[in-house]
């Protein structure tokens, strides 16, 4: 039973040369003065373990993400009293009548006074490195402003300096920002119950409270198995009016070549473009003033990285005239698979890339899901757009034929 430290507390197991990625990004999206908001969970109701929670309107669900879902315990809101059952191999179901674990809810610049009894928390594991999320329910942005987190290596009875917690920032399911924390943490529980916090304006070097979201994760170390959040404090996201049509990339003889294309860009400061071998570890390599003409027509941007690693990560920073800033998805480019045909977006609105690795005349067919031929065209260059804003929106497959190669793919129409 863990026993934390200076406070009565019984628990039985509960606290505890081409590869391109790109996906469309419609519009960014960032804070424009909107409200602040914090959960301090000690509202929620109800019977067991919740794993759904509302504040100002918005519901968010807690998910244990863990691969299997078989080692981490329930991520949810612990609520004194409520019987608990754990998806553990050997795990059970407790009763605790013990409350006043969390972080108090009067706070200023993160410090906390007194305590609260409702958190979320993972009930404890019997594995390690295990990987929790908060995503808004319905996939709604949202920026994170801060959050308070408690680690402990023996089931909740003390906290512990983790040896680092990965923080990532998604927006549908691709990572856009992350922080790897190694250092700062607190030990003992003379500091706000034992909690860290985590300020995403100051926490990485960079303002990561600008950037928009629609989950956040958090991956625990292999020192960890108890793992808690409190005081999850964040802002609903605005549109910034300026829309990423696209952000692409190829890579041919060691050059990674570059762009991305806007349109209705207003307020606009700079872009900066990041890489990363690794997608944590980021620097920037370029930086361009925005052409930002009133809204007016679609500009376009170009880079070329000479000599890249074998994989390659890049991704965009939007900044605006008030210093806000909002990210792009990220890109993979690789070296290898660097003789296949390629093509981007997928899923697709309007116009499709397509790559050819051989310089040789091609043909390409689209037909639809129900096996109609609806488009041919010849393919003259290694590089044409092909227009396809009439179709209809569904699943078509793509032929492409090339001497006596034949590609078969599918796209989704939007």
């Amino acid at each position: 039973m863990p026993e934390k430290k200076g406070y009565l507390i019984i628990y039985t197991g509960m606290r505890k040369k081409l590869l391109i990625n790109f996906i469309p990004l419609l519009f960014s999206t960032l804070i424009l003065n909107a409200q602040v908001y914090t959960e301090t969970f000690e509202g929620i109701t109800g019977a067991g373990k919740p794993t759904t929670f509302t504040n100002n309107g918005q519901s968010f669900t807690a998910i244990t993400v863990t691969p299997g879902g078989t080692l981490g315990g329930l991520f949810g809101v612990y609520i004194p009293s409520n019987t608990w059952i754990m998806p553990n191999p050997g795990g059970g179901s407790t009763t605790n009548t013990s409350g006043g674990f969390g972080v108090g809810t009067s706070c200023t610049s993160g410090s906390c006074t007194g305590v609260s009894d409702k958190f979320l928390d993972n009930g404890s594991s019997i594995g390690t490195g295990q990987v929790y999320s908060i995503k808004t329910t319905d996939n709604r942005l949202f920026n994170i402003i801060s959050v308070h987190l408690f680690f402990s290596s023996d089931h909740g009875n003390t906290n512990v300096a983790p040896g680092s917690v990965i923080i990532n920032g998604k927006k549908a399911g691709v990572t856009v920002f992350t922080i790897n924390k190694v250092s700062g943490f607190i030990t003992g529980f003379a500091t706000n119950n034992g909690f860290n916090y985590i300020n995403f304006a100051t926490e990485g070097g960079s303002d990561f409270s600008k950037v928009a979201i629609d989950e956040i994760e958090f991956r625990c170390s292999s020192a960890v198995n108890y793992f808690a959040v409190d005081n999850f404090t964040w802002t609903p996201a605005s549109v910034l009016p300026l829309q990423l049509v696209d952000f692409a990339g190829r890579i041919h003889d060691h050059q990674v070549f570059l762009s991305w294309h806007t349109a209705a860009e207003i307020n606009t400061n700079h872009f900066e473009l990041q890489w990363s071998n690794n997608s944590v570890n980021w620097q920037t390599i370029n930086s361009q003033s925005a052409k930002c003409n009133n809204g007016a027509g679609n500009n376009v941007y170009a880079y070329t990285q000479n000599n890249p690693g074998d994989i390659n990560f890049y991704r965009l920073r939007i900044v605006d005239n008030d210093g806000r800033i909002t990210g792009s998805n990220v890109l993979r480019i690789s070296e290898r698979n660097s003789r296949e045909i390629q093509f981007y977006p997928n899923p697709v609105s309007n116009k499709l890339l397509i790559i050819l690795q051989k310089d040789e005349p091609a043909v390409v067919q689209f037909i639809n899901s129900n096996g109609r031929l609806v488009k041919t065209m010849k393919l003259i260059t290694t590089t044409t757009w092909v227009d396809i804003v009439n179709f209809v929106p569904g699943i078509y497959t793509m032929k492409i034929i090339q001497g006596a190669a034949i590609k078969e793919d599918k796209i989704v129409k939007l």
